[in-house]
């Protein structure tokens, strides 16, 4: 995930650490930028590479600045309740790669490729996927099988 997609206050927070870093490369993916700095939890930031926007304890907050902003800046999505337009919604969300505001279960207008896998790593593999089910990445193959997967991106371009 790239330092742009984040949602605040994460994206601020790896701006902070990505400006301590002497690679004068903008906004690449935050494992090359904020994570190499091993100056806060390794599994916090893995969490929110994955998509996922874990609490920001005390301990985390002892690598920034006493005056660093850790406020949300950001107003959460208003979705309708029409289930046609929250579909289209959550299409676009998850082409546009910003699954961190895909509700837990959600169904997509249209099938959405994306790279999928679980947290061992297992069955990385490029799938249409459908929607979200308890949070879970599901698609369903031609003989009506339907498979879950925790993680989700947009495909890796080569």
């Amino acid at each position: 995930m790239k330092i742009s997609e984040l949602k605040q206050p994460y994206r601020r927070m790896a701006e902070y650490l990505a400006e301590r870093n002497t690679d004068e490369t903008k906004d690449v993916e935050i494992l090359v930028k904020a994570f190499l700095w091993h100056l806060t939890d390794t599994l916090f930031w893995n969490d929110v590479n994955y998509g996922n926007y874990p609490e920001i304890t005390e301990e985390i907050k002892t690598h920034f600045p006493a005056d660093f902003d850790f406020s949300g800046d950001e107003q959460p999505l208003q979705i309708p309740n029409n289930p046609i337009i929250q579909n289209r919604i959550y299409t676009q969300l998850a082409k546009e790669g910003r699954f961190n505001e895909l509700p837990a279960t959600c169904e997509f207008s249209e099938p959405v490729e994306l790279e999928v896998w679980d947290d061992d790593g297992d069955y990385l593999d490029k799938l249409e996927i459908s929607g979200k089910y308890k949070g879970y990445y599901i698609d369903c193959t031609s003989t009506g099988l339907y498979s879950a997967y925790q993680h989700a991106q947009l495909p890796t371009k080569k």
